[in-house]
């Protein structure tokens, strides 16, 4: 759908309502609380993910269109090579960044949800060193069976802040990108057909 997109208004279209339906996506995503099981995913994921795919979808043709539209003919070869670099660059990258910001986000939820409960200090000191393994750090067995729920239940809420947190960022970031080339792209002055270019 992107590649005919392209054919008929140029990539500056496709690329840009392709990412805002992205962006609508990760919105979406920011919507879901603690899940109640496989049952709840179609009406607490499923939106969201349908949407960032549609987006990802109408994105991922133009781009590459317009990556290799832009150079000589004898450079299209290096282009691809480039533009596919990126790609995967931009995967690390987003790795490195979000997945540390992730781990603020959740720790900072988790810090302010203990402050709440009045728990001991060693309890406290114990739970701050485990924070960087997220929901795998083991709660203090000897803690009141009412405070270890309460612990529990706030490390769950945390980490749905903190995807929360970092779907916003994606949805900001990809309507960024939108508003980038709406404002950068030159509508194509030639509308095509099926048949090409009119003469």
């Amino acid at each position: 759908m992107g590649g005919a997109l392209v054919d008929r208004h140029g990539p500056r279209f496709p690329l840009t309502i392709g990412p805002f339906t992205a962006g609508a996506g990760f919105l979406l995503l920011t919507c879901p609380g603690v899940g109640q099981g496989p049952a709840g995913f179609w009406t607490s994921f499923f939106p969201g993910l349908l949407l960032l795919g549609a987006g990802l979808g109408l994105t991922a043709a133009p781009l590459s269109a317009a990556v290799i539209g832009a150079v000589p003919q004898d450079r299209v070869g290096a282009a691809s090579g480039i533009n596919s670099t990126l790609a995967r660059l931009s995967a690390v990258l987003a790795m490195a960044v979000l997945g540390p910001v992730f781990l603020k986000l959740f720790e900072g939820s988790v810090e302010e949800q203990m402050s709440l409960l009045n728990l001991p200090a060693n309890v406290i000191e114990q739970m701050r060193t485990d924070l960087p393994r997220l929901l795998e750090a083991p709660l203090p067995s000897h803690l009141d069976p009412e405070i270890y729920a309460k612990l529990s239940s706030a490390k769950k809420l945390a980490f749905v802040d903190a995807f929360r947190g970092i779907a916003g960022l994606a949805a900001g970031l990809t309507w960024l990108g939108a508003l980038m080339v709406a404002f950068m792209i030159r509508p194509d002055p030639t509308p095509r057909t099926k048949d090409g270019p009119p003469c």
